[in-house]
């Protein structure tokens, strides 16, 4: 019972740290942002500035220093929002669930951490393009493809099953792996369906959080949807157990 006290805990930890760290990203984004517009009445004074004639050596510093200030802003921004969130969220998710998982199957943190990689790249990419196909969805654009959405899915799907096997079977080698997510689909495609689904609501009640706390709306329902949605999971990872 402790047990289940503690890694429903550290669930629930983590989902504060992770909510915490994606409005802190947003706001600090925000700042970011409105900096940049305070530029843009800059960037016309220094088009006219440089337009003239006979420029000034002061005039050209100050022009250089209001440039070099924006690009500073910009790369800030972009830095935040490539490689800061994503990292910091992946953090946050392996220090997190490696104790979570050592907790019920034993697995060390090197092993988890390994397993980790390409799932975790495939989920974000998957994100990445699906806000890009949404893009171009609304734009009416062509570049973005549906296959290639729906391929990625796919493959988010197959290699997180391989990598829920893993943590469950820290012992087997990644070829036995290989051997039991072929052998044991029958016996796992349930709970693993259980789990994806609830993980699926679990990141929709992360959006929408961050949503309502940007727009002022209170999120005393959804905070209690997702405690619910935390308890489902470590069910299911329970479910999982019992399974091997």
């Amino acid at each position: 019972m402790k047990k289940k006290i503690l890694i429903f805990s550290l669930e629930v930890i983590f989902t504060v740290l992770l909510i915490s760290l994606l409005v802190f990203s947003r706001d600090l984004s925000r700042s970011y942002f409105d900096q940049v517009q305070d530029y843009s009445s800059k960037v016309s004074e220094i088009e006219s500035t440089l337009s003239k004639e006979k420029v000034s050596n002061e005039e050209v510093q100050t022009a250089a220093a209001s440039v070099d200030e924006l690009d500073s802003l910009l790369t800030r921004f972009l830095w935040l929002n490539l490689i800061g969130v994503p990292l910091g969220v992946f953090l946050l998710w392996i220090v997190f669930h490696s104790i979570i998982w050592k907790l019920l199957t034993k697995i060390s943190f090197k092993r988890f951490f390994l397993m980790s990689l390409i799932p975790s790249f495939l989920f974000f990419a998957t994100v990445a393009y699906f806000l890009k196909y949404l893009s171009a969805w609304f734009y009416k654009d062509t570049s973005a493809s549906l296959f290639i959405l729906i391929l990625l899915i796919v493959l988010l799907i197959v290699i997180s099953y391989i990598f829920l096997l893993s943590v469950l079977y820290p012992e087997k080698k990644l070829k036995e792996i290989f051997t039991s997510a072929v052998s044991n689909v029958s016996n796992f495609i349930m709970p693993f369906i259980a789990f994806m689904a609830i993980g699926f609501f679990f990141l929709v009640l992360i959006i929408l959080i961050f949503i309502f706390t940007y727009v002022g709306i209170s999120i005393l329902v959804l905070a209690i949807l997702l405690i619910i949605i935390i308890g489902l999971l470590n069910m299911i990872r329970y479910w999982l157990m019992k399974k091997r």
